[in-house]
């Protein structure tokens, strides 16, 4: 995971820190994905300061990365990507399904 950033006022150019080895946890009573990096990661500066951090993506966008993913789906030519996409259709449908065994 890459987090990038770019200054609004001065265009220094875009600015990222990697986020290698993220762990992933789902809180249901937030309707949220956590992903932390547990290990300190050099900022986004030159100071050498370091962070740990955390990425929190609330299910409407996870919806929304869906939508777009859709939406773009005949754009994607990456064998790669293909694969991965192919191998979580099976994901899906068991999070799909199992939604629906709750109404």
């Amino acid at each position: 995971m890459k987090i990038m950033r770019k200054g609004a006022a001065a265009d220094h150019g875009v600015k990222s820190v990697s986020l290698d080895n993220t762990q992933a946890s789902f809180d249901p009573d937030e309707g949220a994905f956590l992903f932390k990096q547990d290990n300190p990661v050099n900022d986004f500066s030159s100071t050498g300061s370091r962070h740990v951090y955390r990425v929190r993506l609330d299910i409407n966008e996870y919806i929304q990365m869906t939508e777009v993913l859709r939406k773009n789906l005949k754009k994607i030519e990456d064998e790669e990507i293909i694969n991965s996409l192919s191998e979580s259709v099976n994901d899906f449908y068991r999070i799909f399904h199992s939604l629906m065994l709750k109404k």
